[in-house]
C-alpha cells in the first residue's frame, strides 16, 4: 500500500481517534493502513482547499474530493466512499458535522428480480435519462456510461473535467 503523509496536523487528533476505534480493534494492518490512505488524502486535499477544521467541510469539498481521485479504479473509489460514509457518520455523531455519511453516500438496494435499481421508480429514471441531450459533446455515450456508473455506486457529483 503507497505511503502517503499527512500535511496538515490539524486533522491528527480526528484521524488518530478514528482509527484507533474500538470496532476497528480486529482489522488487519492492512485494514487499516487503506482507511489511513483515504482519510490522509481526504484530509490533504481539504488543506489544500483552504479547509482546516471538519466542521467547515460541506458537500462539494467531499464531491470535489471524489472528483480529484476519479483516475483511480471504481473498486478504490467504492471501498473510500464506504470508508467516508462510516467516518462522516462517526463526526455526525458527535456533532462535528450537521450531516450523516449515510446523507452523503446513500445505500442503494437493488432487487435482484427487476433490472432497474429500486431505489428509483421506473418513471425517475425515464426521466432523468430522458434528460440528457445527446447532440451535444456532454450528452455523447460515454458520459451516458459515466453517469450510469454514478448510480450505480451512488456517487453523485459533477461531472470531472
Amino acid at each position: 500500500m503507497p505511503k502517503i503523509t499527512l500535511i496538515y496536523p490539524e486533522f491528527r487528533a480526528v484521524l488518530d481517534e478514528y482509527l484507533n476505534l474500538n470496532e476497528f480493534q480486529t482489522l488487519s494492518e492492512l485494514t487499516i493502513s487503506g482507511k489511513r490512505l483515504a482519510l490522509v488524502s481526504f484530509f490533504n486535499y481539504l488543506g489544500e482547499s483552504g479547509i482546516t477544521d471538519l466542521g467547515c467541510c460541506q458537500h462539494n469539498h467531499i464531491t470535489g474530493h471524489l472528483c480529484s481521485i476519479a483516475v483511480l479504479s471504481s473498486s478504490t473509489i467504492s471501498g473510500r466512499c464506504f470508508i467516508f460514509r462510516h467516518f462522516f457518520n462517526q463526526l455526525y455523531h458527535r456533532n462535528i458535522v450537521s450531516y450523516s455519511g449515510n446523507e452523503l453516500f446513500p445505500v442503494i438496494f437493488t432487487n435482484k428480480r427487476k433490472r432497474i435499481l429500486s431505489f428509483y421508480s421506473t418513471a425517475e429514471l425515464k426521466q432523468l435519462l430522458s434528460s440528457i441531450d445527446r447532440n451535444t459533446p456532454a450528452g455523447k455515450p460515454i458520459l451516458t456510461r459515466r453517469f450510469h456508473t454514478d448510480i450505480v455506486t451512488g456517487v453523485f457529483c459533477k461531472p470531472c473535467s
